[in-house]
């Protein structure tokens, strides 16, 4: 989603074309001005970015592991969240009761 992420530079209002698309395409909803991709967010650098953090957060994976803390949410308990292209909601919808959980065990 983030290489999908497009910006009015002035406002800093943000679009998403699978997500949160402006009603005329390349233009700022309330003034009309082109909406502008940061460099950052073009989708090679972005694919650079993840497997940065790939690399420097995979070992954490079995260090939580062996510490018997770690869960892992695909969203596959909710496949027709996930044909609908709403995985991160199906995930939220697993995640959700867990820390709930551990919420209700604080102080």
């Amino acid at each position: 989603r983030i290489s999908d992420r497009w910006i009015h530079a002035h406002s800093g209002r943000v679009y998403s074309y699978s997500f949160n698309p402006p009603a005329r395409e390349g233009l700022d909803d309330e003034t009309g001005e082109p909406l502008i991709r940061r460099e950052d967010d073009e989708p090679a650098k972005v694919r650079h970015r993840l497997d940065d953090y790939d690399h420097l957060t995979r070992p954490l994976l079995s260090h939580f592991a062996d510490l018997g803390i770690l869960h892992t949410f695909d969203g596959e308990n909710y496949p027709e969240l996930v044909r609908q292209n709403r995985r991160s909601d199906a995930i939220y919808t697993d995640l959700k009761p867990l820390v709930k959980a551990r919420l209700d065990r604080l102080p």
